[in-house]
């Protein structure tokens, strides 16, 4: 048994002797941390047309980011918006100004992060909405400039998802 631990948060682990018999040390350490969160991580905005990075904005709360980002522009503020957490850690829905970083607005997760993209649509009112899902099976439609939670439902906690949503 191995106690691994992130920050503050421990888990204990069951792992056979043969692990460590088997394989080098480089190896059995990434069987070991397998899924094992990193450091956090940053969104870089590259120009397609140049190659030059724009900005770069550091992930809130030191999560790490998966999924690919969504753009959009209104009343000329640059958005992007965006998920943070793993496959075992909680994360957050993330909306930040593309131009000066600052965070706009978060939603944290419960059990799990959000792995894959969030969707962008416009309703019939031209309300710009966000639809997301978590790892842990939540779903959410998100006002996408106040962060208001339209409604949020679960598939179940028993169930993992890395789909992304559709409308």
């Amino acid at each position: 048994k191995l106690e691994l631990c992130i920050g503050n948060e421990c888990e204990i682990h069951k792992f056979p002797r043969s692990l460590f018999v088997k394989y080098p040390y480089d190896q059995y350490m990434a069987k070991l941390m397998l899924n094992q969160e990193g450091p956090g991580s940053y969104v870089y905005t590259i120009s397609s047309r140049t190659g030059k990075i724009l900005q770069v904005a550091t992930v809130p709360y030191g999560r790490e980011s998966w999924g690919v980002p969504i753009y959009f522009k209104h009343n000329n503020n640059h958005w992007i918006i965006y998920g943070s957490g793993g496959e075992r850690k909680n994360g957050h829905i993330i909306a930040q100004d593309l131009v000066t970083a600052k965070v706009k607005w978060v939603i944290p997760t419960n059990k799990k992060g959000v792995l894959s993209s969030p969707l962008l649509y416009y309703g019939s009112n031209q309300t710009p909405y966000v639809v997301a899902n978590t790892m842990d099976g939540s779903i959410f439609k998100i006002n996408a400039l106040t962060g208001d939670i339209i409604w949020e439902q679960s598939v179940g906690s028993e169930f993992e998802t890395y789909s992304s949503v559709a409308i």
